[in-house]
């Protein structure tokens, strides 16, 4: 893991990534489906370095291949892109690095690796791995079909030393076995990671309508103020955001000029994006989002693949979304670094049109009339999963997300999403009975209320974990509740004589108590019934009820007055570099840099996420703005 600590700062690989990372190294053809900020990228990034010899990676756009290349550059890793537009000498400079063992790795497009040009001068170099990056595109099956990933079919016999391996952050079963029947992949191992992204809060609303407009978009000319009938309310769940981006997604490219305007009318920085804008346009405000001096985008499905800001805290989409997989992929670009982010479906039936006529219109440019056919039954098979996952009200968004995907979710409640927030407010309650119940037993035999609370709702404090609660199978599975509700429900189940304090106080299961953990008998919690009295009155705030606990609300005072510090020092050094800031370092590094305070390079170099070529580069800069800050607050105090 030598190389791990030094171009990434960790020590350690996260859960999926190790084995990923070995079937490349063993040479071995694979397939990793990972959700989007699982940390994909590094699966390829790692064992280039490690095996020390050429390694390609096929992508999809030019922005995504400079982007990786600018942040592996930045860390002293050996990296380059190959791209349409660039300067002949550059691409012969990088071409001759790649044959003289200098680059590792090199990024190109499906369509130049398929070019008998690049065969006959990479075959030479002795191509060790061919790393396919948004493999779904392959696939009829999928909601991204590219057409020319289709010669991508022939690079197990072009390429024959060369092990294959496909990535991508949303496959069905039926696109994963596509896409290994169209790589030809000879004996793949098929690795697929957990869909669930538990920091994300998913909410499914109804948009609100303008007069005579029933929900949808203004034909209005873009510009005037109330052209669009519902940017109040998108308005309103952007202004709840206070430090990070939010990204709005449209079905049209009109929807995004005319919102962008009426946002900028209600006092809301945004910018439109789209691929029918000027090129110069359309890269000016994704660099102003990436460096952090734009936090608002309203973009169609353009805004895409590469926007990986760490600290997009909200996802809004304005329209309903093409495919669950589209809906995956873009939520997914909601709190990379982690931390809880919420995404916001305005949902209206009309949408489900609007898509229908693209898909035909996108299906008509398919050469093939038979694969054109295909593609678009395909499209709107899709599109029906998604408008029946807008329109559903009874089960989990996190579960619903994970059965499409193949997998099982573990949680009776998610505490994060629109429906289990209206079913914990309605009874019967026997499954939140039965989980109280379960952690009182675990507690014992000193079951104290304080205890049983930090157990259920997840509580991160030191006497929770000191005490070992977070390794107790029912930690955490009523994240999102308050504590006073887990008291309210330790009562009714007192009430009913399921379980019964001692003289300290210590909860116990009575014997009735137990016999009902292992009946199917219902249960009504009056607590929760008159939790849902009160929540007929709408709240204040949607996250009011279930509010996730958000690592940065637990800063002191000096924590966020230096973690604001250290944003400035890093948006100054990115902009003397020209990468985005989080290309320096993301959001969960700046958290590890407030709470542990290094004051000497030695410290900082325990610091997770800070490379060694990242420490020689700006850890003098850290170092002193940490130093005069500790410093200042101390002559303050």
């Amino acid at each position: 893991m030598n190389a791990l600590k030094k171009y990434w700062g960790y020590d350690q690989l996260r859960g999926g990534q190790a084995q990923a990372v070995r079937a490349v190294l063993q040479r071995r053809d694979s397939l990793l489906v990972m959700p989007t900020g699982g940390g994909k990228s590094l699966c390829f990034q790692l064992p280039a370095v490690v095996m020390g010899r050429l390694c390609v990676v096929v992508s999809p756009l030019i922005a995504l291949m400079k982007d990786q290349v600018d942040g592996l550059v930045a860390n002293g890793y050996p990296a380059a892109a190959l791209y349409s537009g660039q300067d002949d000498n550059e691409s012969e400079r990088i071409e001759a690095a790649c044959a003289a063992g200098e680059i590792k790795l090199i990024y190109v497009s499906a369509k130049r690796i398929a070019s008998p040009g690049f065969v006959a001068r990479f075959s030479a170099c002795g191509v060790a791995a061919i790393f396919i990056d948004e493999a779904h595109c392959i696939s009829q099956w999928g909601h991204d079909f590219i057409p020319e990933y289709r010669r991508l079919a022939l690079l197990a016999k072009t390429f024959p030393g060369a092990s294959i391996h496909a990535f991508t952050a949303t496959a069905t079963p039926r696109v994963r076995e596509d896409i290994c029947d169209q790589l030809r992949l000879r004996s793949p191992q098929v690795m697929v990671g957990t869909f669930d992204r538990p920091n994300l809060t998913y909410r499914v609303v109804s948009r609100n309508a303008g007069e005579g407009d029933e929900g949808r978009f203004s034909r209005k000319r873009p510009g005037k103020a109330g052209a669009v009938p519902y940017a109040k309310q998108v308005a309103k769940l952007i202004n709840e955001v206070s430090n990070g981006a939010v990204i709005v997604y449209c079905i049209r490219r009109a929807d995004t000029e005319g919102l962008a305007a009426a946002l900028v009318a209600l006092g809301v920085e945004a910018k439109a994006y789209h691929a029918g804008l000027d090129h110069g346009v359309r890269e000016a405000v994704q660099r102003a989002f990436m460096h952090e001096k734009l936090n608002v985008v309203v973009a169609t499905v353009a805004f895409g693949m590469g926007i990986d800001r760490s600290d997009v805290r909200r996802v809004i989409h304005a329209n309903l979304p093409k495919s669950i997989e589209a809906y995956q992929q873009e939520t997914g670009r909601a709190g990379r670094d982690g931390l809880p982010s919420t995404c916001y479906l305005l949902y209206h039936a009309d949408d489900a049109d609007a898509w229908r006529y693209l898909i035909k219109q996108s299906a008509s440019g398919v050469d093939n009339p038979t694969l054109s056919a295909v593609i678009r039954k395909q499209q709107e098979v899709l599109l029906e999963s998604m408008l029946s996952f807008a329109i559903s009200t009874g089960t989990c968004r996190h579960r619903t997300l994970s059965a499409y995907f193949g997998q099982d979710y573990p949680r009776t409640f998610c505490g994060a999403c629109d429906v289990c927030h209206s079913q914990v407010l309605t009874q019967p309650h026997a499954g939140i009975g039965r989980i109280v119940l379960r952690a009182v037993v675990e507690c014992s035999p000193a079951s104290e209320v304080t205890s049983i609370m930090d157990l259920l709702t997840g509580s991160p404090s030191a006497a929770a974990t000191g005490a070992g609660l977070h390794l107790l199978p029912t930690f955490g599975l009523l994240h999102g509740f308050t504590a006073p509700q887990v008291s309210g429900i330790l009562s009714d189940l007192s009430g009913a004589g399921l379980v019964v304090a001692d003289e300290q106080s210590k909860l116990q299961c009575t014997p009735v108590g137990l016999e009902f953990l292992r009946s199917d008998d219902p249960l009504e919690l009056p607590s929760l019934i008159r939790a849902k009295s009160r929540a007929a009155r709408p709240p204040r705030r949607p996250s009011d009820f279930l509010k996730r606990v958000d690592e940065r609300e637990r800063l002191t005072r000096v924590e966020k007055n230096l973690r604001t510090r250290l944003r400035e020092v890093r948006a100054r050094l990115a902009g003397r570099r020209g990468v985005a800031p989080f290309m320096l370092f993301d959001e969960n590094t700046l958290l590890a840099l407030v709470r542990m305070v290094p004051q000497t390079s030695e410290k900082l170099q325990l610091v997770p996420g800070l490379s060694a070529a990242k420490i020689e580069d700006i850890g003098e800069h850290l170092v002193q703005a940490i130093v005069h800050f500790m410093e200042e607050s101390q002559a303050h105090e």
